[in-house]
């Protein structure tokens, strides 16, 4: 939150969605001070909820995809390691 500010600049524009999506954090840090619309206080966790979910989605498909290449090519932990002959 210190540092960002002074590598960037401002933005040209705030037209476009990442300068909104900066707008729209600032709001939401500062709703103690002005309150946010009752209507709004549920999308952060919907967002949350999804984002959460879409982790849980990419870890399991790495973990059996990264099984299945170890199966279907032989490749084990134990094939990388050196053997004293």
């Amino acid at each position: 939150m210190w540092l960002n500010p002074r590598i960037f600049p401002p933005p040209a524009s705030t037209n476009n969605w990442a300068a909104k999506a900066v707008l729209g954090e600032r709001v939401w840090l500062n709703r103690d001070k002005i309150p946010v619309p009752e209507h709004y206080h549920c999308v952060p966790s919907i967002l949350s909820i999804v984002s959460t979910t879409g982790m849980v989605f990419v870890r399991s498909c790495h973990w059996i995809f990264s099984d299945l290449v170890r199966i279907f090519t032989g490749l084990t932990q134990e094939s990388f390691e050196q053997t004293d002959a």
